[in-house]
Formats: C-alpha cells, structure tokens, sequence
C-alpha cells in the first residue's frame, strides 16, 4: 500500500512478524492490544497475512511510533512527511 507523501500526517503503516509459537490471529490481536495501548488506533483490518508477516495502518501521534518500534516484532514502519505549508 503506497500512502501519497502529502495526505496523511497521522497514518502509519507497520510491518510486524507473527509472534513464535502463537498463531497469526494470536499474534494480530497482541500487537493490536500493544498498540492500544499506547492511544494509537487500529485499522480493524490487517491488509497482508502471508508468510509470517502481517501489515496494518495505524492511526496516532508521530512521538508514539517509539512505542511501536520497541515492540518485539515490528520490522518496518512506514511514515509519510508532514504536510508542507
């Protein structure tokens, strides 16, 4: 999913691997619970399951993703630019 550079500046999507030894609905709703957690809101679909890996959109404060980035199996986030003035 490609996110045009200039439209949204709360929008994040997040790349997480499904947890060891836990399903990937197991895994969803973990990473889902982390990130509520942490007053981002979830997309209630998760765009990819293949593999091992899924994505999401989520929604909340650019200062959070920190958050999201210590959690365990995150492997990518993808952040748009501000908007310009």
């Amino acid at each position: 999913m490609d996110i045009p550079n200039d439209y949204f500046e709360d929008h994040f999507l997040v790349g997480v691997y499904v947890t060891p030894g836990k399903t990937i609905e197991e895994s969803k709703e973990d990473f889902k619970n982390y990130a509520q957690k942490n007053d981002l809101e979830v997309h209630p679909n998760f765009l990819v399951d293949k593999d091992g890996v899924f994505y999401v959109l989520l929604r909340g404060a650019r200062y959070k993703l920190d958050a999201i980035g210590d959690y365990a199996y995150t492997f990518c986030v993808r952040v748009p630019p501000l908007k310009k003035a």
